[in-house]
C-alpha cells in the first residue's frame, strides 16, 4: 500500500479515499491486532483529509498519508491539481478582474466631468457672474470713488495753497537781519503808480 501511494506514476496511486480504504482492508491483520470499527472511525476522524471541491475530478485528488513528513508522498498535489489552481488566474479570471475598471467604469468616472458638470463650473464665471463683478466697479462705484476727490476735497486743497500764497515773504537786510514788515496799502500803491518816472539823461 505504501509503495502504491508513493508510485511515480499517478495512475498507479490510489484514485481516491475509497480505493485507499479498500487497500487497507485487504491487508491481513492478525486477530489479536485487529481494529474494531471504533478504532477505524477514530483513525479516519484524526487523519481525514479536507473534502475536495465538487468540481475536482478523481484524477485531481491526492491523498496525503498521515505520519512523518519524509514518509508522505512527495507529489501530494498532482499536475492536474496544480493546473486547477493555476486556472484560478486564467485569462478569463484576469479578464474578469480587469473588467472592474472596464469601459463602463471609466465612462462612469468621466461622467463626473460631463458637459453638464463642466457647464456648471463655467457658469460660476458666466455672464451673470462677470456682470456682478463689473457691477462692483459700476458707475455708482466710480462716482463714489470720484467723490473722494469731490469739490469739498478740491476746495480744501485750494484753501491750503491760498493761505501759503497770501502770506508775505520775510524781508532781510544786507546783514541778513529781518527787516520790519511794512504794509503796502492800496493808496500807497496808487501814489507809486501816479508818480512820474525819473528823467533820463541824454
Amino acid at each position: 500500500m505504501i509503495a502504491a501511494c508513493l508510485a511515480k506514476d499517478i495512475a498507479d496511486r490510489p484514485r481516491d479515499a475509497r480505493a485507499l480504504t479498500a487497500m487497507l482492508r485487504a491487508i491481513p491483520i492478525p486477530a489479536e491486532h485487529a481494529w474494531t470499527p471504533e478504532h477505524a472511525a477514530a483513525w479516519w476522524q484524526a487523519y481525514r483529509p479536507a473534502a475536495p471541491p465538487p468540481s475536482a475530478s478523481p484524477d485531481e485528488i491526492q491523498i496525503i498519508m498521515p505520519g512523518r513528513t519524509d514518509l508522505r508522498p512527495v507529489a501530494a498535489t498532482s499536475e492536474a491539481a496544480i493546473a486547477q489552481t493555476v486556472a484560478a488566474t486564467t485569462q478569463d479570471a484576469i479578464a474578469q478582474t480587469v473588467a472592474a475598471a472596464s469601459e463602463a467604469a471609466i465612462a462612469q468616472t468621466v461622467a463626473a466631468t460631463t458637459q453638464d458638470a463642466i457647464a456648471q463650473t463655467v457658469a460660476a464665471t458666466s455672464e451673470a457672474a462677470i456682470a456682478h463683478t463689473i457691477a462692483a466697479t459700476s458707475e455708482a462705484a466710480i462716482a463714489q470713488t470720484v467723490a473722494a476727490a469731490s469739490e469739498a476735497a478740491i476746495a480744501h486743497t485750494i484753501a491750503a495753497t491760498d493761505a501759503t500764497a497770501q502770506e508775505p515773504l520775510p524781508r532781510t537786510g544786507a546783514s541778513g537781519d529781518a527787516l520790519p514788515r511794512t504794509s503796502t496799502s492800496d493808496d500807497a500803491i496808487a501814489k507809486t503808480i501816479a508818480s512820474p518816472p525819473p528823467p533820463t539823461r541824454g
